[in-house]
């Protein structure tokens, strides 16, 4: 049944039609989101560099694939999404490395699925696609060095100055269980 008023709404512009909104746009506007959010120091730039490589990767899937420069949000499938599950594990390349692990393929599906609910929350999209991504993560087991391969590294000597500090901090993150990440932050003080 067709409603004479409802074009009558359109034709006259008072029913506002929704511009087709395209990936690669959403993924634009979180980085710049996540960006403001850096240099207000509510961020890490590690996490910035994250989704700007998830939203490279996005794009040379949507060149490969499809031979377009960006696609339109609303053709996103099941389909789409196998597809790029298949190309960031077995076509895709950086620093001359084909592929990738199983493990970054489902953190990258978890980054597309936030910058997808950020456009929900900012009224660009209605629903997230890659909700029906399931990838899981394999747990790996931990090898852990030994007492005397401990020792091995605590006796070598290094004739560099910088290799003796790497090896130090090396060092205490082993004893004390400290993140790399925290003992790089740590200050000189006395």
């Amino acid at each position: 049944m067709f409603d004479l008023s409802l074009l009558k709404e359109e034709v006259s512009g008072k029913i506002k039609t929704r511009k087709s909104i395209q990936i690669l746009d959403i993924f634009e506007k979180y980085n710049i989101d996540f960006a403001r959010k850096l240099n207000n120091g509510e961020r890490a730039a590690a996490s910035l560099q994250k989704y700007k490589r998830s939203a490279d990767l996005m794009s040379n899937f949507i060149k490969k694939t499809y031979g377009k420069e960006n696609f339109d949000f609303d053709e996103i499938n099941g389909a789409f999404i196998h597809n790029l599950e298949s190309f960031l594990k077995y076509e895709s390349e950086f620093k001359g490395v084909v592929g990738i692990k199983n493990n970054s393929v489902v953190k990258y599906f978890t980054n597309f699925k936030t910058m997808c609910n950020f456009a929900i929350k900012i009224n660009l999209i209605d629903k997230n696609p890659f909700i029906k991504y399931y990838g899981k993560i394999k747990v790996r087991d931990t090898t852990f060095l030994t007492t005397e391969e401990l020792y091995i590294i605590e006796s070598k000597t290094f004739s560099s100055i910088r290799l003796e500090n790497v090896k130090n901090i090396f060092l205490f993150i082993c004893y004390t269980g400290y993140a790399p990440i925290d003992a790089c932050s740590l200050k000189y003080s006395i």
